[in-house]
């Protein structure tokens, strides 16, 4: 039931939002981490990357490698 509420929120905020040229809404009064933040997001490029690029350029060698999981061995 709490889904199929959720999704006539996001059906009326994304129709509305669209239709205002809204690039971005925000639920401001999202408390919990079941209640979504993002409403609407009108797919426009994503900087994201670029940032995370630029801030970690100086970081020191071998900092931003995966690190692999512990293994364990059973005898």
């Amino acid at each position: 039931m709490r889904e199929n509420i959720f999704r006539d929120i996001r059906e009326q905020v994304e129709g509305r939002a669209k239709a205002a040229g809204y690039n971005l809404v925000v639920n401001t009064a999202a408390e919990t981490v079941d209640v979504p933040v993002f409403m609407y997001v009108a797919g426009l490029p994503d900087l994201t990357q670029e940032v995370l690029t630029e801030l970690n350029r100086n970081a020191p060698p071998g900092v931003l490698e995966a690190k692999k999981p512990a293994t364990t061995t059973t005898r």
